[in-house]
């Protein structure tokens, strides 16, 4: 609930460059730690194994450091999103998209036993850790910061590409017209 008070404040590209980071570094550390926490048992968990208390607990540390992270990000801001699609085709572009976001969710949930086996904890959590990674280069090079932009506005800064030179642009001209007072609608 906090992120989305701050959303429009601080901008859903900057939550969505700055808390990938800390994801990436959660699952990197668990999958750090798992290994090490697994060496003596082959890189599998095993029931009633004594694992040294100090990997144990970087274990934990590293899935609360991650879903905190997630928390106030990823886990908020694609959410807040309908405002990418027109106005004509935003009940069906936020049903898609809805319906990805949980699918991917399925997925995950789904594979994570059998991943987890199939290369070890270790391997699953690294292979996550480039999962996080290849969505913050995404997030990079083609998400475009959309707060203080009108609807018409959103629709003109995807007019020939991913938006996000020309959503700068469109909000550093609107951000001078506020602090001269010349905005439509100003006295």
């Amino acid at each position: 609930m906090v992120a989305l008070k701050y959303i429009d404040i601080v901008g859903r590209r900057k939550i969505m460059l700055f808390t990938p980071p800390g994801m990436i570094f959660g699952l990197v550390l668990a999958s750090i730690s798992f290994y090490y926490l697994t060496k003596s048992t082959g890189g599998v968990l095993v029931d009633g194994a004594k694992y040294p208390k100090t990997w144990s607990s970087l274990v934990l540390f590293s899935m609360v450091f991650y879903v905190a992270s997630y928390a106030t990000g990823l886990g908020n801001v694609p959410w807040q999103q309908s405002e990418l699609f027109a106005l004509d085709v935003r009940g069906i572009g936020a049903s898609i998209a809805t319906s990805a976001n949980w699918a991917a969710n399925l997925v995950i949930g789904a594979t994570y036993l059998s991943l987890m086996h199939a290369i070890t904890p270790s391997g699953a959590f690294g292979f996550y850790a480039g999962l996080c990674l290849l969505g913050w280069l995404f997030c990079i090079f083609c998400y475009p910061e959309t707060a203080g932009l009108s609807l018409e506005e959103v629709k003109l800064i995807f007019r020939n590409d991913f938006g996000i030179k020309a959503s700068e642009r469109m909000r550093a001209a609107k951000r001078e017209l506020r602090e001269r007072g010349d905005e439509p609608g100003s006295p």
